[in-house]
């Protein structure tokens, strides 16, 4: 059932402001992500050790450990985590082999788990700034 109230269908009206909140929580999230990948750049040389990291939301939290030897990321080891949406289960296993595989925080995100594959680049990086040589 369509109601109109003037000459704008309210049905019309919903999907419309239904639309623009979705792209408003997307726009958010690639903004977040954009700006973590700015900060990748410094990232050339990295001391060999063991780094941790931890970063955390209202949806997740997660600390790990991030090992780096001969200047490269040789594993991340996630220390704890907690999650409240079921398909960021997905982006624990997954995102820390990307990182690995390609040397780099810019990696796919995990579809439905986007704040969970953020939260854990966060925390790579942080770890990853302790190990920065000047």
């Amino acid at each position: 059932m369509n109601i109109s109230i003037g000459r704008i269908n309210v049905g019309y009206k919903m999907r419309l402001i239904t639309l623009l909140l979705i792209l408003s929580f997307f726009g958010c999230a690639l903004t977040r992500h954009t700006q973590l990948m700015e900060k990748i750049g410094p990232f050339v040389q990295l001391k060999d050790g063991k780094y941790r990291g931890s970063n955390f939301n209202t949806l997740c939290r997660v600390n790990l450990e991030v090992t780096v030897k001969g200047g490269k990321i040789e594993n991340i080891e996630i220390l704890s985590k907690v999650y409240s949406w079921p398909f960021a289960a997905r982006a624990y296993k997954k995102i820390p082999p990307r990182i690995i595989d390609e040397q780099s925080l810019d990696v796919d995100t995990i579809t439905a788990a986007t704040i969970s594959t953020n939260n854990i680049k966060a925390a790579v990086l942080k770890a990853l700034e302790k190990a920065k040589t000047k």
